[in-house]
């Protein structure tokens, strides 16, 4: 069987730094904006999608929707989402 020529490859010593460990997936955690509503419980997975989709469409009602933020409290950390007055 014939085999392919592998040649060693020296890496440099920032190459080596980035490769030690860690998470090797670029985005780490997608939906990190909404893990947690405001009660404290955790969203799931859909719900943290849908989040992010109404978040790129801007829709503020949608976002508080699955958030679970009462009419008249301002998040703590979504201050951007106003009150819903």
């Amino acid at each position: 069987v014939a085999r392919k020529k592998e040649s060693k490859k020296e890496k440099s010593a920032d190459a080596i730094v980035e490769s030690a460990g860690g998470n090797t997936n670029a985005d780490g955690d997608k939906y990190k904006d909404a893990t947690t509503n405001f009660w404290g419980k955790a969203v799931s997975k859909k719900e943290a999608r849908n989040y992010d989709k109404a978040k790129k469409k801007g829709d503020v009602a949608a976002m508080r929707k699955i958030l679970a933020i009462p009419k008249g409290k301002v998040m703590p950390g979504q201050e951007e989402l106003g009150d819903g007055k």
